[in-house]
């Protein structure tokens, strides 16, 4: 598995959602772990060799966790000549109201999140927000959907927001993590461990186990 066998799951999906056309401007939502991180390095790539012109610019919510250092991806973007963006946000402040038993609620701060992400991408004049969900998110998410939601039903890889004009798409949907790590480190990528204080004891990764030990 290497950057090419990305890049042809990307065209796979694309082949498949129409992620892409001509002149996107797309905002790609950077978390600072892995998927987001390669996603830069993958759509930068894909522009310079695909069959229509789209635009990237990378856009990183502050939730307001703070301790996380950005600079080594702020210097990579830079010698990409990426524009990258990192807009302030009060979502850990809302959300601390919210906390139940000590602990957040993952599924609140995935809401404020998206919108947050939707009003800065408006604000530099993107069409479209690019996620670094993986094939491994959509299989967690149709698992707590049917064991929380009482559904059977995951995310799409591609969604129009009728209210701002916006389309949200996942170029990863046929990506599972193993590989977007391994290539992370094959690439040497920079990445900024989460201090989110939910970190590794959400339900999703739960379910992460559970289907692991599966």
């Amino acid at each position: 598995m290497n950057l090419q066998d990305i890049l042809k799951e990307i065209r796979h999906a694309d082949n498949d959602y129409q992620l892409f056309e001509e002149n996107d401007r797309i905002a790609i939502g950077l978390s600072g772990g892995k998927d987001s991180v390669l996603l830069i390095e993958a759509l930068n790539t894909l522009k310079m060799f695909n069959d229509y012109h789209f635009e990237i610019v990378v856009i990183h919510i502050d939730l307001g966790f703070g301790n996380m250092d950005f600079s080594k991806i702020d210097d990579y973007c830079k010698s990409k000549e990426i524009e990258i963006y990192h807009e302030k946000s009060q979502v850990y402040e809302i959300l601390k109201h919210y906390e139940k038993d000590g602990k957040l609620s993952c599924s609140r701060c995935s809401k404020y999140k998206k919108a947050c992400m939707a009003q800065a991408a408006l604000k530099y004049n993107c069409n479209k927000i690019a996620f670094g969900h993986h094939a491994d998110d959509a299989i967690e998410t149709l698992f707590m959907n049917m064991m929380h939601g009482a559904k059977i039903a995951t995310f799409e890889p591609k969604m129009d927001l009728e209210k701002s004009g916006l389309t949200f798409i996942r170029p990863f949907i046929y990506t599972f993590e193993k590989d977007i790590t391994k290539v992370c480190n094959q690439l040497k990528l920079p990445v900024v461990v989460s201090t989110c204080p939910n970190d590794k004891h959400t339900e999703r990764q739960r379910i992460k186990e559970m289907l692991d030990e599966i």
